[in-house]
């Protein structure tokens, strides 16, 4: 069965209809599922991705899992299709799903990131 939430005119989200899986990221306003998190940090998309793509492989090759589990362990897998991923930009909620590759697109906060180092340089740089 698929749980959708939908938002309209709450804090930064004017609309948003959002499937809800087994985790659920969202970067900037929270929301609710099993597992959520809310998160600024390319670390921890990249670190999810990591193990989202030592499942990809593991489907694609189980031959290597030996080779794959000494990277990623197999606990830690992570599939695709059980994982949602957002970002709120001007009252907008949208999918940052890679699904031709199967894995969160953590690039998308980089530029929010760049913008907020280049406010606090220019802060430091009034000092």
């Amino acid at each position: 069965m698929e749980r959708k939430l939908i938002i309209r005119n709450f804090g930064a989200i004017t609309s948003a209809e959002i499937i809800l899986k087994d985790f659920n990221i969202f970067i900037g306003e929270q929301g609710a599922g099993k597992l959520t998190v809310t998160t600024h940090s390319p670390y921890l998309l990249s670190t999810l991705n990591n193990m989202i793509e030592a499942d990809n492989v593991s489907k694609l090759h189980p031959e290597k899992e030996t080779e794959i589990t000494t990277l990623v362990p197999k606990k830690s897998w992570g599939d695709f299709n059980r994982i949602t991923a957002y970002k709120i930009e001007n009252g907008n909620v949208i999918s940052i799903l890679d699904k031709e590759f199967n894995i969160v697109v953590a690039d998308q906060i980089d530029a929010t990131s760049d913008e907020q180092g280049w406010i606090f340089s220019a802060l430091l740089d009034l000092e």
